[in-house]
């Protein structure tokens, strides 16, 4: 993906953004693999297709927010919709 479409679904704006939700819903901050607390927030979306009965690829699917543990790469994923990163009704 260029850096011109990476920046239109995730810019640096929206990450912040997905940072100071996660500081401020986040109780226990430190990764359950190795104890650390320190994180970042991936530069990228990610989205997983929804399961559908028959269907391998295509149909819906949940953008998600990354974040990922410092130490050693524990990766957790926050709905982006309910982020307000995504909008929802599109």
């Amino acid at each position: 993906m260029s850096e011109k479409n990476k920046d239109h679904f995730f810019s640096k704006e929206k990450q912040e953004k997905a940072a100071k939700w996660l500081n401020d819903k986040l109780q226990n901050k430190k990764c359950e693999c190795c104890g650390d607390n320190t994180w970042h927030v991936a530069d990228f979306l990610v989205a997983p297709p929804r399961f559908e009965s028959g269907t391998i690829l295509g149909g819906k699917v949940m953008p998600q927010v990354a974040i990922i543990c410092n130490n050693c790469g524990n990766t957790k994923y926050f709905n982006a919709i309910k982020m307000g990163i995504i909008d929802g009704e599109k």
